[in-house]
């Protein structure tokens, strides 16, 4: 393993880790925090991981229709999937639920008194949880509605922006392309509105982890093999290896 990485996995907190980074202008970045502190950040990084695992859409589909819900629709463990085969109603719950799982850790870390950088990797693992859940083989969602969660708290700013392009995505029936212009604009306006260096780092992360979950894409949707990256790229824009087709 490279030094510098090692040094950043084993020292997140003090003088060269990622988080030192979010510090704001005229901190000090080798102030770094005693041990207790940075037990206290793991363990609510654990627990934040763990709450982000929980299958709102699995246990929704499985206990009101007694479905699985990876083998019907696209097999994704999301709102999305469940309001496409289940309906609006359970749908909405499972978001509502999901965007909790995304809020609630960060709220916590800033009651029992974590800085801003100290709830950059908070939020970043409920969303890792949501999207690799350790009670479902590591195959979850795609962290949109956990995504939005955390920026509400850190970055409520950016709220809006997430809002229409969710609903113009509805409409129009194009949601996982408005979905990730959204996230995707919110690191840029982190930086045109003089945004912290956390907040900057959380809406980054986040928008990485939807990125990389979707590029993964879901179990049955396949990648052309004539055209590979054609594919990734329909993953990552529109949420399928599919053609987008617009609603009329």
């Amino acid at each position: 393993m490279a030094p510098h990485v090692a040094w950043l996995l084993l020292d997140p907190f003090g003088h060269g880790g990622i988080v030192s980074a979010c510090l704001p202008a005229g901190g000090s970045p080798g102030r770094g925090v005693s041990g207790r502190e940075a037990l206290r950040v793991w363990i609510l990084v654990f627990l934040s991981y763990l709450a982000g695992s929980f299958p709102t859409a699995y246990v929704v589909a499985r206990k009101w229709a007694g479905l699985d819900i990876r083998t019907v629709g696209s097999g994704n463990v999301g709102a999305g999937n469940v309001t496409r085969t289940l309906g609006l109603r359970l749908g909405s719950l499972v978001a509502a639920v999901d965007y909790l799982k995304g809020l609630v850790p960060v709220m916590v870390g800033r009651n029992i008194g974590l800085s801003s950088s100290e709830l950059v990797p908070v939020g970043v693992a409920a969303v890792a949880g949501h999207n690799w859940p350790v009670f479902l083989q590591f195959r979850g969602g795609r962290g949109m509605a956990t995504g939005a969660g955390v920026l509400s708290y850190l970055f409520p700013r950016a709220i809006p922006v997430l809002v229409v392009t969710a609903l113009v995505g509805s409409l129009k029936g194009v949601g996982g392309l408005t979905g990730i212009l959204g996230f995707s604009s919110v690191p840029l306006l982190a930086v045109i509105w003089g945004e912290s260096r956390p907040v900057l780092w959380a809406s980054l992360s986040v928008l990485v982890l939807v990125a990389v979950r979707r590029i993964q894409g879901s179990p049955g949707d396949r990648l052309d093999p004539a055209h590979p990256w054609r594919s990734v790229l329909h993953r990552l824009l529109y949420d399928s290896s599919r053609p987008l087709r617009l609603a009329p």
